[in-house]
């Protein structure tokens, strides 16, 4: 059995040479180190214990599992459980639907997302930021603050439907042209096909990959790894000019006329001739030294993050608006995807496009002075700036029902009734992350503090109007009581002592965009660089029972599972397996096949 690392890292040296195909790919299903890494990655997600229309989760699931799984990809007999339907609101107020596949279809899917990713990885983009490793929403963002610089026209591209709609014919057409094997592609195509239950009913599936899939993520950059190539292709054909536009005649003149006074100022120094020279500075000042309407000088640029992406334009509207027609039609015509038409906009610079969740715009350019032996100059000439939508905090407010809004259109925090149920301490971890969360995504941008402070101010009030709701109390009473120094929280007792949590306090500050030098697509990196074997998997490869003690090379062994060990803590009455997962502060144990009986039967 061969160490999945270098297995991984075989295939990502082979995957440099695009005209390469890879087959007998299927033969990594088969090699039980795959799926040991794929339960040590996939134990540790906040959904381990989500079950899947089945009604199987990670607890229960056993080492002689991954063999059963194993002998039937062998002879073709797995066959994907249909995956159960659940729906997650959107900022919109629409549902977008999630598809919850059991634990054994996650391992599998991991396992083979572990291979394409090694596949594909090194070949992708870098105008991809979607859904790969070390790159995120900031690493677009960065990238268009890096390469955006003097562009007039933004395309806001959203593919209309993108998961739902993605073609099982053309996305097998185009893994076929990397990968030669027939039966991996097969299996593949069972995961596409396997269909999803809603109230009990089964729905089969023609188009798309399912969202909440553990592969669907990777086989959609490769589908839309087409339309990245086919910017790059379309960004040769259309920019033209050398690096640099040609200088504006207008600025040439009066730098002309500019250097003559100064001649005479010189030969005949007085006060008129020095107020003409400060005149003409000033007006250089706002006049821009390269021509923006050079018609010979063209540039596009181009970022995507999953089905949304952002182009720019140096050149005219009617340029942009040729790119964006032109994207349209390839989309339609190789991808069989259709452009949002009420989403996808031409922008001016001058506007306010937006972009994962941002606003994008022109910086105005700052006159500072550049030294004393020199005048004034320009910074920031054609930067972009970014900003936090100045309606974000309120409608996140509203949708978190945490304000009302009055007659007169003003507003006021409320208590949020769904929040009353939890403890103190609590409430306060939930609101603290929830401010937390909003500000390390939104810290970039320049009016980070002004919206910040807005919803700051009223989750604080939620937060104590909450409180004071439980206690049937005010608000100014409660904040007093629960006052520690300048701030306001609560004390809580550890094994170490009490220790304090208090409300969100730290200060607001802008943060800069700041280069990422982990993210390099230019060479191959080694995926498995830093990913040694988890707890886990140690564990569950030791074949022995944490219970009983019990060790069988070719024995059973089950992982078993809870969502979280507070649950435990909290009752009364504790079995011994309970004090064990405590004891050593672990959401999971490893037992044999009569331990594990006996924990659901209660007789252990």
């Amino acid at each position: 059995m061969r160490n999945s690392e270098d297995v991984l890292n075989g295939l990502t040296t082979q995957a440099i040479d695009e005209s390469y195909r890879f087959e007998r790919i299927i033969r990594n299903l088969y090699n039980e180190d795959f799926y040991l890494r794929a339960i040590g990655k996939l134990y540790a997600n906040s959904g381990a214990g989500t079950v899947g229309s089945d009604g199987t989760a990670l607890s229960g699931f056993s080492n002689k599992d991954i063999e059963r799984i194993i002998e039937k990809i062998k002879d073709e007999t797995y066959e994907p459980t249909p995956l159960r339907r659940v729906y997650i609101p959107k900022k919109n107020g629409k549902k977008r639907p999630l598809g919850m596949p059991n634990f054994k279809d996650k391992l599998v899917q991991e396992v083979i997302r572990q291979v394409l990713e090694a596949i594909y990885e090194p070949i992708f983009k870098n105008s991809s930021h979607g859904f790969r490793p070390k790159r995120s929403c900031h690493t677009a963002i960065r990238e268009i603050d890096i390469t955006f610089t003097g562009v007039k026209w933004f395309i806001e591209g959203d593919i209309k439907g993108c998961f739902d709609n993605i073609s099982h014919h053309i996305l097998l057409k185009l893994l076929e042209k990397r990968i030669k094997d027939e039966k991996f592609l097969r299996l593949i195509n069972k995961f596409l096909k396997c269909g999803y239950m809603e109230d009990w009913v089964y729905h089969k599936t023609y188009s798309g990959t399912p969202q909440g899939g553990i592969m669907s993520p990777i086989l959609a950059n490769i589908y839309l790894h087409e339309l990245d190539k086919y910017m790059e292709n379309l960004r040769d054909g259309f920019e033209k000019g050398t690096y640099k536009r040609k200088t504006n005649k207008e600025y040439q003149r009066i730098t002309s006329k500019l250097h003559r006074r100064r001649v005479k100022y010189k030969n005949n120094p007085n006060e008129e001739t020095l107020k003409e020279i400060k005149t003409l500075e000033q007006e250089l000042l706002k006049i821009p030294y390269y021509d923006p309407e050079d018609v010979s000088f063209k540039r596009l640029r181009y970022v995507r993050y999953a089905d949304d992406f952002l182009i720019g334009i140096i050149g005219s509207k009617e340029d942009a608006e040729r790119i964006k027609r032109k994207v349209g039609k390839f989309l339609k015509t190789e991808l069989d995807l259709d452009l949002s038409e009420e989403k996808t906009l031409v922008t001016h610079i001058s506007d306010r496009a937006k972009f994962l969740g941002f606003e994008i715009t022109k910086r105005v350019p700052k006159i500072e002075k550049a030294s004393y032996s020199h005048g004034s100059m320009r910074k920031a000439n054609g930067n972009l700036e970014f900003y936090m939508p100045h309606d974000y905090a309120i409608n996140w407010l509203k949708n978190a029902r945490a304000i009302v809004f009055k007659k007169d259109g003003s507003w006021k925090p409320v208590a949020r009734y769904s929040l009353t149920n939890l403890s103190d301490l609590e409430l306060l971890l939930t609101v603290n992350s929830e401010i937390r969360g909003i500000y390390n995504y939104f810290k970039i941008a320049k009016n980070i503090h002004r919206q910040m402070s807005t919803l700051i101010y009223a989750l604080e009030y939620s937060c104590l109007g909450t409180i004071a709701r439980k206690r049937k109390s005010s608000v100014g009473k409660i904040k007093e009581s629960m006052r520690i120094g300048k701030h306001w929280g609560t004390v809580y007792e550890t094994k170490k002592g009490k220790k304090t949590m208090l409300f969100f306090h730290d200060p607001i500050k802008r943060s800069k965009l700041t280069p990422n030098t982990d993210v390099n697509v230019d060479k191959v990196f080694n995926l498995m660089k830093f990913r040694g074997r988890t707890e886990l998997e140690k564990r569950l490869s030791a074949c022995e029972c944490e219970i009983c003690g019990s060790f069988d090379i070719d024995g059973e062994f089950h992982v078993h599972h809870v969502n979280k060990l507070k649950d435990l803590k909290k009752k009364s009455k504790k079995s011994y397996w309970m004090e064990e997962m405590i004891a050593r502060n672990r959401k999971t144990l490893i037992v044999c096949k009569d331990c594990h009986w006996k924990i659901h039967t209660g007789s252990l």
